[in-house]
C-alpha cells in the first residue's frame, strides 16, 4: 500500500497521473473514515456548514481535519510559469479579487498538469496524515 501512494504521491507531483492511478490509489487506502467534500458558488455559506458538519462529527466521536483547496492552490501556485506566489490578491485585497485569483490559478494548475491534480494533492495529503498519526 504504502509503495502505491508514494508513486501516486510522486506522480500527482509530475503531473503524470491517470484516473486508473487515482483509482488504484484510492482503493489501496480504504478504511473506516468518512471523507466529506463541501463546493459551492462563490458567497455560499461553506465555512458555516462545515464548521456545523464538525461540531456533529465531533459530538459523535469522530476526529475531523479539514483540508482546503484553496491552501493546496496557494501553495502549489509556485509550481506555474511565472511563479504567482507571492501575490498580494491570496492574502490581501479584495475577497472577490482573491476568490478570482484562486480560481484562475487552480485553472492553470489543471491545465498543467490534469483536471485531477489537486483533488489527487488532497488525497494524498490525507494519505501523508494517516501515516503521521499511525493509521
Amino acid at each position: 500500500m504504502a509503495d502505491t501512494a508514494r508513486q501516486t504521491k510522486s506522480q500527482v507531483e509530475t503531473g503524470s497521473t491517470s484516473a486508473t492511478n487515482s483509482l488504484e490509489f484510492v482503493e489501496s487506502t480504504i478504511t473506516n473514515e468518512i471523507v466529506l467534500g463541501l463546493c459551492g458558488p462563490i458567497g455560499a455559506p461553506i465555512k458555516d456548514v462545515s464548521e456545523a458538519i464538525k461540531i456533529e462529527m465531533e459530538s459523535r466521536g469522530y476526529q475531523v481535519k479539514t483540508y482546503k483547496v484553496s491552501n493546496v492552490i496557494e501553495i502549489l501556485s509556485d509550481t506555474l510559469d511565472p511563479a504567482p506566489q507571492h501575490n498580494p490578491e491570496f492574502k490581501s485585497g479584495s475577497i472577490s479579487a482573491r476568490k478570482s485569483k484562486l480560481i484562475n490559478t487552480g485553472n492553470a494548475l489543471r491545465e498543467k498538469h490534469n483536471k485531477e491534480f489537486l483533488a489527487e494533492h488532497i488525497i494524498s495529503n490525507i494519505y501523508e496524515h494517516r501515516k503521521k498519526i499511525g493509521e
